[in-house]
């Protein structure tokens, strides 16, 4: 009788509470001020899911990329419109929402600034391959907004790229997303 209750009332409670990683998502169309650390470098992130898109640009080292989402390139542009194509690494990929195999380091319990008026902010891991994982730090909100991306690796043959994000807006300079005509088209690649 006592199992009978406990399956009854508390199992589901307990099932109810199961963190579901693709329910965080980030907006459908937003831009960011961003801080390279590895790079020592800053600029503009955004991305635009309606056209499956994202791009960085950065100031000090004078080009941008575009990330063709969808068909996994990205063009890197430089000052004077120079163009190359290159394929997408796993670790490149922007995500609207967590993959399901994505891990939840922390639940609100992180906070930028003063704790009680500070920013609340959850982590997550993601593994890439069996050496590298993607550490993101997202705000604790609905849509999560994120604030850091950290590239690590489990041996010394991956870079540890930390993004910093800041300034968030609902809405994106559509010129990061411009690739000029010089670019190689995709094609069917």
């Amino acid at each position: 009788m006592k199992f009978v209750i406990f399956a009854v009332l508390v199992l589901p409670m307990i099932i109810a509470q199961t963190w579901d990683p693709t329910k965080v998502c980030i907006p459908d169309l937003f831009q960011n001020d961003v801080y390279d650390f590895t790079k020592n470098d800053y600029g503009r992130a955004a991305v635009d899911f309606s056209k499956n898109q994202s791009a960085i640009a950065y100031v000090k080292a004078g080009f941008r990329v575009v990330y063709d989402l969808t068909k996994q390139k990205a063009y890197v542009i430089g000052a004077n419109d120079s163009c190359t194509v290159i394929t997408m690494t796993a670790s490149q990929n922007i995500m609207k929402c967590l993959p399901p195999n994505a891990v939840e380091l922390n639940n609100g319990s992180l906070t930028i600034g003063r704790v009680g008026h500070g920013l609340l902010m959850n982590s997550y891991e993601i593994p890439v391959d069996q050496d590298t994982k993607i550490r993101l730090g997202y705000t604790a909100s609905d849509p999560a907004i994120p604030i850091l991306r950290q590239l690590i690796g489990t041996n010394s043959s991956v870079a540890g790229d930390v993004l910093f994000f800041t300034n968030p807006k609902t809405s994106v300079d559509a010129d990061l997303f411009v690739v000029p005509t010089v670019c190689p088209p995709l094609g069917g690649a």
